[in-house]
């Protein structure tokens, strides 16, 4: 699978925490050659890695499909937390996002509903093959702005256009017909 490298900037938390720890969405700001996409909404699925609003890192933007059916899992689990007006349903997706890619750190933490988390995850796999186009950030160490160590991965709804958009003032400029300089994030 071709990589599609893009800069990331960690800009905000969606206001949702659970259990001391924040939750999707996940927003950045995204530059992918000289396009800027601000508002992205992602959910990170390494618990043991830590970013701090403001850092940015280089990452390699990915189908979950040519990484395997634990990310196709994470797309599955990323549009259920999309889809929902549910706090309590948002919470489980993101526990269980956790727990597909860290199971041992993850019992040693305690979910709210743990019942809930375990369904999703059977419900996850079961559904899988469906998500093989979800976007999957994969940082490369060494280039974050913080001192933090690796950042997480994080996993977007794959649509079309992808999950990332032009910002508005970039989609006046394509009207009409005017090319816009590379803005530095």
């Amino acid at each position: 699978a071709q990589a599609d490298p893009v800069t990331m900037t960690f800009t905000a938390v969606g206001g949702a925490s659970t259990d001391g720890y924040d939750i999707y969405p996940y927003d950045f700001t995204i530059q992918q050659g000289s396009n800027v996409y601000t508002d992205v909404a992602l959910m990170c699925i390494s618990f043991a890695n830590e970013v701090s609003i403001g850092e940015s890192w280089n990452a390699n933007e990915v189908t979950a499909g040519s990484l395997g059916t634990t990310y196709e899992e994470a797309g599955y689990l990323m549009n259920l937390a999309a889809t929902t007006k549910n706090p309590t349903a948002v919470s489980d997706a993101q526990w269980a996002a956790w727990y597909l890619f860290d199971s041992a750190h993850m019992s040693k933490t305690n979910p709210g509903t743990l019942d809930s988390v375990t369904s999703l995850l059977t419900a996850a796999l079961a559904n899988a093959s469906g998500f093989a186009s979800a976007e999957i950030f994969v940082p490369e160490a060494g280039t974050q702005t913080g001192s933090l160590g690796t950042p997480q991965t994080y996993v977007g709804l794959a649509t079309d256009p992808p999950v990332i958009t032009p910002e508005p003032s970039s989609l006046l400029l394509l009207g009409s017909g005017l090319r816009s300089e590379e803005r530095r994030v």
